[in-house]
């Protein structure tokens, strides 16, 4: 019985979670979650919020071509009614077979007599999940990475292809750099346990098949295979490009939805490096796993650690680093490989455990959403607004609703702003030229527990709205 009370508190939480909209939806959420809500709604897979969509979009109707398009449509599949609320419950249930999933996978990983080693390392990824209950695709792309594990895990190689091919092209469907990442991890799996060509000849099947599942998704989606493929290009393209303005501290130490991550995967290499050392890593493909191994380390360095901001695309791998780290430190208990395996996956679980004092904070202190809510349809009718990344939840009228960062300030022409408290660090609203502040349900002060600081801000939908100043103008 005891086995399973971790797991049961865990998925009551994100169902909690869930049911709140709670954590506030990140940054990048009203790129991927809105389609799913118009698309429930019978408005198609639009997203006119986006200025990514209008941008990526040669027709000017901001059809969501910047993604693949499973996300949306299977969230948009388990909502009961298109409101963000049902939206970010079905997240969560999706995350639910998450932490099923991951509960297998550790416990098989971990083997009999470590149980609190892998209920550390289940605590740990608890921190990673929340992060993906913030509105991203990565919730289902880690849905499709533990079911291709489990299956390379229960069938042999000579069955495996098949189905985990399939899941790759679900995945590729989803998350295109998870997917490659994946397809890369299964040619060095084939690799580590079959002689050369043998390993080639699954390889090749798997990806062929992924190929056709990825491509017959994308042929029946409502833009065809082509106009999505050139969407991704376009999309693809400006994220090559782009360079870092960040460091890796708050992407791999304290990132909310991955905090003190780099500990595990740091223990990984090390395990690897101690198990290479004492020759217990055979491999029977050594050639063809050094060349499928390059170009993994060269798509992870540039993705994690070169461009911290993309570290999302190797985050989303976690629940295999955990795993590998337990299987990997196993036969050791109470030597350095258990002890670290616990403390490291211990560690990242302070994230999740902060998230559960903040979800108090939210729910005793927090300005709900219905009151942000409230203020949007207090505006008028027709009114064009401009709302900062995480408000897009204050209403479903996304035909006059606008998205913009707040450091860039709202397009011209808006005839009210709606600016939140959350993620700023702000307890007061900031000021905005040629605007005048209506409004203010900033909290004037920091998230704090027992006298103790906990956040900058205190959790919520703290928000304040502007009209157009006519003195400015003059």
């Amino acid at each position: 019985m005891k086995t399973f009370v971790l797991p049961g508190l865990l998925i009551l939480s994100l169902l909690a979670f869930g049911v709140s909209i709670f954590p506030i939806p990140s940054g990048d959420s009203h790129a991927f979650v809105p389609p799913a809500l118009l698309l429930k709604a019978g408005g198609g897979l639009r997203n006119p919020i986006s200025g990514l969509a209008r941008e990526l979009d040669p027709t000017g109707q901001a059809r969501y071509l910047q993604y693949p398009p499973l996300f949306p449509w299977i969230v948009a599949a388990l909502m009961a009614r298109p409101t963000p609320s049902a939206a970010f419950l079905a997240i969560a249930g999706l995350n639910v077979i998450n932490v099923v999933l991951c509960v297998l996978l550790f416990a098989r990983a971990a083997g009999p007599g470590r149980l609190a080693t892998a209920a550390a390392a289940l605590l740990g990824i608890a921190t990673l999940l929340v992060g993906e209950q913030t509105g991203r695709p990565e919730v289902l792309a880690t849905l499709w990475v533990l079911l291709a594990i489990h299956l390379h895990l229960v069938l042999p190689l000579e069955r495996s292809w098949l189905p985990v091919g399939v899941i790759l092209g679900l995945l590729g469907a989803t998350h295109p750099v998870g997917a490659l990442l994946l397809g890369l991890l299964a040619v060095m799996a084939h690799a580590a346990r079959l002689p050369t060509g043998r390993a080639l000849g699954r390889s090749a099947g798997t990806l062929a098949v992924s190929l056709a599942v990825f491509a017959g998704i994308l042929a029946v989606s409502p833009y065809g295979l082509r106009e999505t493929l050139e969407g991704l290009r376009r999309h693809g393209g400006a994220v090559a490009a782009r360079g870092s303005q960040g460091t890796l501290i708050p992407y791999w130490i304290t990132n909310p939805g991955g905090t003190l991550y780099a500990l595990p995967y740091l223990l990984l290499i090390a395990l690897l490096a101690w198990r290479a050392a004492r020759r217990e890593l055979p491999v029977r493909s050594p050639a063809l796993l050094a060349a499928v191994l390059l170009p993994l380390l060269a798509v992870a360095w540039r993705t994690g650690v070169q461009v911290p901001e993309l570290s999302y695309n190797v985050l989303l791998f976690a629940p295999a680093v955990f795993a590998a780290n337990l299987r990997l430190a196993g036969g050791e208990a109470g030597r350095w490989p258990d002890r670290g395996a616990a403390l490291a996956h211990g560690l990242t679980g302070l994230g999740y455990l902060r998230q559960l004092v903040l979800f108090g904070l939210f729910l005793t202190q927090g300005i709900p959403l219905a009151e942000a809510r409230g203020a949007f349809r207090r505006l008028p009718a027709q009114a064009r607004v401009a709302v900062t990344p995480s408000l897009w939840v204050v209403a479903e009228d996304y035909e006059r609703m606008t998205v913009f960062p707040l450091a860039e300030g709202p397009r011209a022409g808006q005839d009210a702003v709606m600016v939140q408290q959350s993620y700023t660090g702000l307890t007061s609203p900031p000021p905005l030229p040629g605007y005048r502040m209506v409004e203010n349900r900033f909290l004037p002060r920091p998230g704090r527990l027992l006298g103790i600081k906990v956040a900058n801000t205190v959790p919520g939908y703290g928000y304040a709205v502007y009209r157009p100043d006519p003195e400015a103008s003059r």
